[in-house]
């Protein structure tokens, strides 16, 4: 498994907790439980056949905070479907 960031080397944890998925089925998760030098409730992605580990932000809020300024700057695709919001995808 490859980790990148403060974040415990192992498959799963039960104080893991799921609130987003990107199109590609991995997972962005809020972190409750990471070493020492991590921050309880950082964000993390993990990646759909669990392989990768990623530091994203130290906080909810600040990772909030990035995707809303990627939504501004227009790095994602908004799809719609008969004016509902269907899928979100960034733009490398």
């Amino acid at each position: 498994m490859r980790v990148t960031g403060p974040i415990r080397t192992q498959r799963w944890s039960p104080r893991w907790i799921p609130i987003a998925k990107t199109t590609s089925a991995d997972a962005i998760l809020l972190d409750l439980d990471p070493p020492p030098a991590g921050v309880a409730g950082q964000v993390v992605h993990v990646t759909r056949e669990m392989r990768e580990l990623h530091f994203v932000a130290p906080r909810f809020q600040a990772w909030v905070e990035m995707f809303a300024d990627d939504l501004d700057a227009g790095r994602y695709e908004l799809r719609l479907s008969n004016g509902n919001l269907t899928d979100i995808e960034k733009r490398d």
